[in-house]
């Protein structure tokens, strides 16, 4: 038996089965029914004879009390009784659900069959084609599993390319974020994982005490130049004194 036969033989016994339980729920609906019809009778009788003994009240208050009890068993009978149908109406309203589904399995299965059968009939001219095919399919997943084996291989070289792209990319950040024209630094942590980092801290110490030494020689300039000036200065005022000395010993 094909595996398309036992699959179409699973779904007819399937759709036989829900079948028989639709049939079984529906001789419980019908009895629950019966039971409702019966309860509804009971109390509509335990009502009645209640409204009989209130009647008659002035005779025996302990006839109307047991009356009234009957007539509320009898309702309380009903009401489960009620209750107990409309869930089998609920149930079998679904096993009706589960018989047209079971039963549409089937059929599709049937037809699935029918079509797989018709094919292997028109192929069955093909069967060296197919040894052949197999022998080519062996040869491809040859191919496959070398290939396989290189796209892991090459997707595990993409990954680490990822992993340290990623890193790249944090240093990247690390270095743009770093005030280094202010003396500003990078961690310990980039220092050891990146010689690089170490080495531009080296550079960034250099730079900062080469802008100190240019800020201190521009300082010593400036008052260089202020020397210069009040020399000038003081020279300028030497030479007015002397010549006003000399002018003064003329006139003598």
């Amino acid at each position: 038996m094909t595996e398309q036969e036992c699959q179409g033989e699973s779904a007819q016994k399937e759709a036989d089965a829900a079948k028989q339980a639709l049939d079984d729920a529906e001789k419980e609906r019908a009895q629950a029914e019966a039971d409702v019809q019966a309860a509804k009778e009971e109390r509509d009788a335990a009502k009645q004879t209640y409204l009989q003994e209130a009647e008659k009240s002035s005779e025996s208050d302990s006839n109307v009390k047991s009356a009234q009890e009957a007539a509320q068993n009898a309702q309380k009978k009903f009401d489960e009784a009620k209750s107990a149908a409309d869930d089998l109406k609920v149930q079998q309203s679904k096993k009706q659900q589960d018989l047209l589904d079971a039963q549409a399995a089937a059929d599709e299965a049937a037809k699935t069959y029918q079509s797989v059968k018709q094919k292997l009939e028109e192929n069955e001219q093909a069967k060296s084609a197919l040894e052949q095919a197999k022998k080519n399919v062996t040869v491809a997943d040859d191919v496959c599993s070398k290939a396989q084996t290189e796209y892991d291989a090459l997707v595990q070289a993409w990954k680490e390319k990822q992993a340290e792209a990623a890193a790249l990319n944090e240093k990247l950040k690390a270095a743009q974020s770093c005030d280094w024209e202010n003396g500003d630094e990078f961690d310990a942590a980039l220092e050891q994982s990146d010689e690089r980092f170490s080495n531009l801290n080296k550079l960034i110490r250099t730079y900062i005490q080469a802008k100190e030494a240019e800020t201190a020689a521009a300082q010593d300039q400036q008052e260089a130049k202020k020397a210069v000036q009040d020399a000038d200065t003081a020279k300028a005022a030497a030479e007015q004194k002397k010549a006003a000395a000399k002018g003064s010993k003329k006139t003598e």
